[in-house]
């Protein structure tokens, strides 16, 4: 009956009989008249089309706002700068623009309509020379008003003013995708949407290794914010190593079923790593265990001090004889490191925060004690600090926060403070700054502004130094 018009509605209220007393100009009064009349109606689930005229349409209009926006990156496309992720912002860009200097654009239209209505008529006096009944007859009109933003057209170049069109598919896609994010995020804001699915094909297409990793960490970042899901195809062992296994689902041929879908167990692990090629680098020599994926961000970000100090330093994050163990998350990576590494007996270094002392131990003290005690060349760390992110400077923490705050953070931070708590209280318990995490902000955006020289005043210099020291020395 969502379909039905008024006319309709009351027909079949006529019909049905029902109470003379309702407001017949009511749609609504009319359809909960008609389901009065029924005691135990036959009821079953139909598929009724919302986006037309009526009621249904405007029930839709009301669902629609509670809908995520849905953005999809294809892979296959011609990636240049033609593409509409590309020309879509550029051109909303470029109508904003034109807004702001409206009366302008106005003063100039006056003038040109008013040259060109004067020519009209100076022609129209000397046609009248000829035929002075068809003079009488014409009067100028413009058709139109212009369209400002069709007389702009943008193209994209980058160093030494090479067009984005000319530069490699790699190139072209990883421009292209900031663009597809950076509209995605405008469509969600305009639509007042609170929610937003990113689908992206194949994000490994056209990428060196060193990309793809990166790509993969700019969407995992992505997911840290409030209401942001990211589903993307892979065929690529490598990035598929990098994917929380929880996340993982498994597209396969049944026999019988067609496609089929599984995830969450150990077989389906197995299969994924069977079905991609998914195998252990044997180039491997050391692992790094750290509890999250914060603080393998954090020592990234801080091991990049101590490689511009000194360059001759091993570059620990890419080089491949170190292996990256994320012990409180896992990975599929992960998932094959336990079960295919665990047995060649390569040295382990752990990296534990402290946390707080409980019951006379701190949190991680055991399992510290229990890889010391191995006699294989591993070792444990437990933080002299609370926390990775007490090894920050309160500078470069509001450095990185005041943007988005608008103010400065005037907390005490010490090494015994719960950094993301302090935060919290002076944003009157916001647990979280434009949709990410405060853990994401402080590993992250706060750990790029930290300086050697705040790593000293911060007495976290020496310390950290000795972490990477130690994954260095059991190189060969």
């Amino acid at each position: 009956m969502l379909t039905k018009k008024n006319g309709d509605l009351k027909k079949i209220g006529e019909a049905v009989k029902i109470d003379s007393t309702i407001d017949k100009r009511s749609n609504t009064a009319l359809r909960q008249a008609i389901w009065a009349t029924f005691d135990n109606p036959e009821l079953k689930l139909v598929e009724l089309q919302l986006d037309r005229e009526g009621d249904a349409k405007t029930i839709w209009e009301q669902l629609v706002k509670y809908l995520p926006e849905y953005a999809l990156f294809r892979a296959d496309r011609p990636s240049t700068d033609e593409d509409s992720e590309v020309q879509d912002p550029l051109k909303v860009a470029i109508k904003q623009a034109l807004k702001e200097v409206q009366d302008e654009l106005n003063v100039v239209m006056d003038k040109v309509k008013a040259r060109t209505v004067d020519v009209a008529n100076r022609t129209i006096i000397k046609l009248a020379d000829f035929d002075s009944s068809l003079a009488s007859q014409l009067k100028p009109n413009f058709k139109s008003d212009p369209k400002w933003d069709s007389l702009f057209k943008l193209s994209l170049s980058g160093d030494d003013d090479i067009p984005l069109n000319k530069r490699g598919s790699g190139v072209r896609r990883l421009v292209l995708f900031s663009f597809f994010r950076a509209e995605a995020e405008r469509l969600r804001e305009e639509h007042g949407k609170g929610n937003i699915i990113y689908a992206i094909e194949e994000p490994e297409t056209a990428q060196h290794p060193n990309n793809q990793r990166k790509i993969i960490e700019s969407l995992q970042s992505i997911t840290e914010a409030d209401g942001c899901q990211v589903m993307l195809t892979t065929h690529v062992p490598a990035l598929a190593s990098l994917l929380p296994v929880d996340s993982i689902r498994h597209v396969y041929q049944h026999p019988e079923n067609g496609r089929s879908i599984s995830y969450g167990n150990d077989d389906v692990y197995k299969n994924v790593v069977e079905d991609l090629g998914i195998i252990p680098d044997k180039r491997a020599q050391v692992l790094l265990c750290v509890e999250g994926p914060h603080d393998l961000q954090f020592l990234k970000k801080i091991h990049l001090l101590y490689q511009n100090e000194n360059q001759s330093n091993i570059d620990l994050f890419n080089d491949p004889r170190v292996a990256m163990v994320v012990l409180g998350g896992s990975t599929l990576q992960e998932w094959v490191s336990n079960h295919y590494l665990k047995n060649l007996g390569l040295p382990e270094v752990h990296i534990y925060d402290r946390d707080e002392l409980k019951h006379g131990k701190y949190k991680y003290q055991d399992a510290q004690s229990t890889v010391n005690a191995r006699c294989d060349n591993s070792i444990g760390y437990l933080t002299t600090k609370r926390e990775m992110e007490n090894y920050l400077h309160i500078d470069a923490i509001n450095e990185a926060l005041q943007s988005a705050i608008g103010f400065q953070l005037n907390f005490q931070l010490t090494d015994d403070c719960d950094v993301e708590t302090e935060i919290k209280m002076e944003l009157g318990g916001q647990g979280k700054i434009n949709r990410r995490s405060l853990k994401h902000w402080l590993n992250d955006d706060a750990a790029s502004f930290m300086t050697l020289e705040r790593l000293h005043q911060r007495n976290g210099y020496s310390e950290i130094k000795s972490w990477f020291d130690e994954v260095s020395k059991k190189l060969h």
